[in-house]
């Protein structure tokens, strides 16, 4: 039930992105949406506090899946019309690797660590959408790129 809630969020998530990507630009929209992943992470990894801690932390997780419709966008608006097949395969090629090895590494981690550590695994995601969150905000802040739909 909850999986099937974070689900539901992330699709509602997903028709919203035709209407906060236009309001905030492509890149504002994925720093946001690094920020609401940062936050999801860091509350999921508060569950042994309060497993309602998880289930917030997991709706604001699922809450940011408009990022990866804003990257798209952001991607694509630097990008030559001819080789946009390319990108899209290359984007999508990296997506998988990444759900391969971040399931397999969370799986490690799940049954090596002890049941007081397991959580720490949402600490690391949390740690890594922190580092993705600062260089997202370093780009909007130098916009070394061209930003017309960002404006």
């Amino acid at each position: 039930l909850a999986f099937m809630g974070g689900g539901g969020v992330g699709l509602i998530s997903l028709f919203f992105a035709g209407c906060i990507i236009p309001k905030l630009g492509s890149l504002q929209a994925i720093l946001v949406a690094s920020m609401l992943a940062t936050v999801g992470c860091s509350l999921m990894a508060m569950a042994p506090l309060s497993p309602i801690l998880f289930m917030i932390g997991m709706l604001t997780l699922c809450s940011s899946s408009f990022g990866a419709v804003a990257y798209l966008q952001f991607i694509s608006a630097r990008v030559d019309v001819s080789q946009m097949g390319a990108i899209q395969g290359a984007l999508s090629a990296s997506g998988l690797m990444a759900y391969i090895i971040g399931s397999n590494l969370y799986t490690a981690l799940s049954v090596g660590a002890l049941s007081e550590a397991r959580w720490a695994c949402y600490l690391i995601g949390a740690g890594l959408m922190a580092v993705a969150c600062g260089l997202v905000a370093i780009l909007f802040r130098i916009r070394i790129v061209p930003t017309d739909d960002d404006e």
